[in-house]
């Protein structure tokens, strides 16, 4: 990895936590993962998705000051996979991403 972390981005967990995660457990989770990976000298961006197949914003969001805060090199990435069911259309407004 450190070979050519200048040109890699490390994806934590891909879509990490089910419908049901909340964002204190996750906040715990990835801040054990940014510290183990940091600790063993990995300093490539870190990629996290949002939870419940990378859609969950609502626990992304207020998550993300805390993990970048959390991180020595302040060098993450979040991701949000925009591909909502019809049927949550209406809470998914553009105001709202």
């Amino acid at each position: 990895v450190q070979k050519y972390e200048h040109a890699l981005l490390v994806n934590i967990a891909n879509e990490a936590g089910d419908y049901a995660v909340t964002t204190g457990p996750f906040v715990v989770a990835y801040k054990t993962a940014i510290t183990r990976l940091r600790d063993a000298g990995i300093r490539t961006p870190l990629f996290i998705d949002a939870p419940d197949c990378g859609k969950n914003l609502e626990v992304l969001i207020p998550a993300a000051a805390t993990l970048q805060a959390h991180d020595p090199d302040h060098n993450l990435m979040f991701s949000v996979h925009t591909y909502w069911s019809k049927l949550a259309v209406s809470n998914v407004q553009p105001t709202f991403i």
